[in-house]
């Protein structure tokens, strides 16, 4: 038989929380953040106050030049065809020796915006009913402008901008932010 055990007595204090419960709830990150805090304010008022010390003159005339400091510009937009964005992106590319690649055919393109907003592969009707819309857009009624989308195309990406798979896509992204799940995981199922 080991040592008697000492009984508790009803008026001591009850702890609020049980041992491993008060372990879970330090893992909570805004817990942690408050908890950091607390721990700066009480050592900041028990810290003798330094005098505060000018900042040499170098450094400052080094941080006057700061890139956040300066005012805003408007910069002349480049001469060119379309986007005033597309205008400066031929200047670089210019300077540098190089072009612009060529637009996508209407396959590629679909494609692209497919995966890019649903994630997804398009159907292979959808590729060939695309093919076909960009196609007449083109002929009948738009002479073809560079820069400018097609109707098929704006039609196309209204379409997937629609679709519950641009939602599902992008609720991924939102649920992984808020860690969102069933379970913690290893621990607490």
């Amino acid at each position: 038989m080991g040592p008697p055990r000492r009984r508790k007595s009803p008026l001591a204090p009850k702890p609020i929380l049980h041992e491993s419960r008060i372990y879970g709830i330090m893992e909570h990150p805004m817990i942690r953040f408050f908890l950091v805090i607390a721990i700066i304010m009480a050592g900041s008022s028990n810290a003798s106050a330094e005098p505060a010390r000018p900042l040499p003159v170098a450094k400052i005339a080094q941080k006057k030049d700061w890139w956040s400091l300066q005012p805003i510009l408007k910069p002349a937009v480049p001469a060119g065809e379309g986007n005033p964005i597309d205008a400066f992106i031929l200047e670089k590319l210019a300077e540098h020796g190089l072009e612009m690649s060529p637009e996508a055919d209407a396959r590629t393109l679909i494609r692209r915006v497919s995966f890019d907003l649903t994630g997804l592969p398009p159907a292979p009707e959808e590729v060939e009913a695309f093919v076909e819309r960009t196609a007449r857009s083109y002929q009948a009624h738009e002479p073809h402008r560079p820069h400018e989308p097609s109707a098929a195309y704006e039609a196309l990406v209204d379409k997937l901008l629609s679709s519950p798979r641009y939602g599902e896509r992008w609720a991924r992204h939102w649920l992984d932010v808020v860690h969102f799940g069933e379970t913690h995981g290893y621990d607490k199922d």
